[in-house]
């Protein structure tokens, strides 16, 4: 009866240890499965951010670039504007000589 008593002890131990070894290598799994998920997210994150970094940049290049282009208008147009204002004053001129 002893020996009875002590095997099925001895039996729950060792389920007891395999139980919990079990319950060790599926926390070791799913450690290792958020480690992965939690790099692939962070490469995710990085390239979406250089790819938003690279059309901010080209944004701005693209605004400098037109805004040069704006200001060499504008001069042309301040240019002709004081060459008309000059040709209509030598009109007048002459009309009054």
């Amino acid at each position: 009866m002893i020996l009875e008593i002590y095997l099925v002890t001895k039996l729950d131990c060792l389920n007891f240890v395999d139980v919990a070894l079990a319950k060790l290598e599926d926390e070791k799994r799913l450690s290792y499965i958020k480690a992965w998920e939690e790099s692939e997210k962070t490469k995710v994150e990085n390239k979406a951010q250089k790819k938003l970094s690279d059309v901010a940049s080209w944004e701005n290049t693209k605004k400098a670039s037109l805004e040069s282009e704006l200001k060499s208008i504008e001069e042309k147009i301040e240019k002709k504007k004081g060459e008309y204002a000059e040709k209509i004053r030598n009109k007048v001129g002459l009309v009054h000589k």
